[in-house]
């Protein structure tokens, strides 16, 4: 988008970032994400949870903890929104059998 010289508003990078992740395209979400943020807007819910889930999915750990330090540190959400975030991205079984039901 930059590179056609549009500046996309903060509603634009949040729709994209959900298109994205629903889409399978993680990389492209997760640029979106950094590129939103370096240009100083702020994630809303609905986007940083689609791109959350779909980081845990892949067992991308650090941009996990990367965007969950971000969502809890500076983003437009309540307590009630932070809350739904964490149980949003409770354990659960990994596909590649890293870990068991009684340990997550």
């Amino acid at each position: 988008m930059l590179e056609r010289n549009y500046r996309p508003n903060e509603a634009v990078y949040n729709v994209l970032i959900h298109g994205h992740c629903k889409g399978g395209n993680l990389s492209r979400a997760y640029d979106l994400y950094k590129e939103m943020q370096h240009s100083g807007f702020t994630p809303h819910t609905i986007g940083v949870i689609a791109l959350i889930k779909a980081l845990y999915a892949e067992g991308l750990d650090k941009e996990l903890g990367e965007v969950i330090e971000n969502v809890l540190r500076s983003c437009k959400v309540t307590d009630g929104e932070r809350a739904k975030v964490l149980v949003q991205v409770k354990p659960q079984r990994r596909q590649h059998g890293c870990c068991s039901q009684s340990t997550c």
